[in-house]
């Protein structure tokens, strides 16, 4: 029984040091592959599911068992990356849904292939799936990132009329704590709006748009048209290196935010629809997966603009 203790916590660190090791190679300044990658994202945590279940005693590589020491490799080698300061906390929390379904598809894996008596094919088949990252690293380095935009947009009932609604979307006053709700995005990092301020009204007005944390955004005016819609460009104008993660900075390689759009839609007498959407960019090689969260971070963002609109536009009609 100790025998098999020491050798499920020796199997369990070793998965966490072929994905510690796995983190460290896929690098920017490595020749391998850089960590956004289908590669690494994908097939790194199939090969630490399966190292954990492979080298665990022949009785734990059962269903239950293997599920729980593929979760358990995962979760150490999530805490560790973080730990070491490898990873931040927004691109762990965005890994771990996809970690941990990999993780279990390697550990599945695991169970079947160790069933085989052949013991040389056994070993064969765990050799190439720990290699199998480092083949196909250099091979995805060669494909071009895939190109995507992406249009999110957030509507929200007001019960006030257009001309109020209109003076709280072209300039932003700073946004007091009390009226801003805290959402699972700022939780892990994403930093909150402040205020918008205008250059001047109509189209080639500036909007700067202020965050915490020193982030500001320039917006140029690109459609005008008073108390029913108003467009912008966005680009950034200041982003602080340790504000975010260099794989989930706006305007970076892998995402962008583009362009904005407010519209004001009359429902009913003292009542309106304000519509917000942007468009943003995405160059990833797994955008599929990087879209469900780039659309969750841009809708609430957007949510929660709006609630402070709607908040401040009833309170002034």
């Amino acid at each position: 029984m100790l025998l098999n203790k020491r050798t499920i916590v020796s199997t369990l660190v070793g998965a966490v040091v072929y994905g510690l090791i796995g983190r460290l190679a896929f690098s920017e300044s490595l020749p391998i592959a850089e960590p956004m990658t289908f590669t690494f994202i994908f097939l790194v945590p199939l090969a630490v599911g399966y190292a954990a279940v492979a080298g665990a005693p022949p009785e734990k590589r059962r269903a239950f068992s293997a599920v729980l020491l593929a979760v358990t490799a995962t979760a150490m080698l999530l805490v560790t990356v973080l730990a070491v300061g490898v990873e931040g906390l927004i691109c762990v929390v965005m890994m771990t849904p996809v970690f941990f379904v990999m993780a279990l598809a390697g550990g599945a894996l695991a169970v079947i292939v160790q069933s085989i008596r052949n013991r040389q094919l056994r070993a064969t088949a765990f050799l190439t799936v720990l290699a199998l990252p480092y083949m196909a690293g250099p091979l995805e380095q060669r494909l071009p990132q895939m190109q995507s935009r992406r249009v999110v947009e957030n509507r929200i009932r007001i019960q006030a009329d257009a001309p109020t609604v209109w003076q709280q979307i072209i300039r932003v006053p700073a946004i007091r704590p009390e009226e801003y709700r805290t959402t699972f995005i700022h939780r892990i990092g994403f930093p909150r709006p402040i205020e918008a301020t205008l250059s001047h009204e109509g189209v080639g007005g500036v909007r700067e748009a202020s965050f915490e944390r020193g982030v500001l955004f320039r917006e140029t005016v690109i459609d005008w048209v008073p108390q029913q819609r108003l467009s912008f460009t966005i680009a950034v104008d200041s982003i602080p290196t340790k504000t975010l993660d260099q794989h989930v900075t706006v305007g970076g390689e892998y995402f962008d935010v583009l362009d904005g759009t407010y519209e004001i839609v009359p429902v009913a007498p003292g009542e309106v629809e304000l519509r917000l959407w942007s468009t943003h960019r995405l160059s990833t090689h797994f955008n599929a997966y990087a879209s469900l969260w780039t659309d969750f971070v841009m809708r609430q963002i957007q949510g929660n603009i709006l609630e402070v609109v709607r908040d401040r536009a009833e309170a002034a009609g």
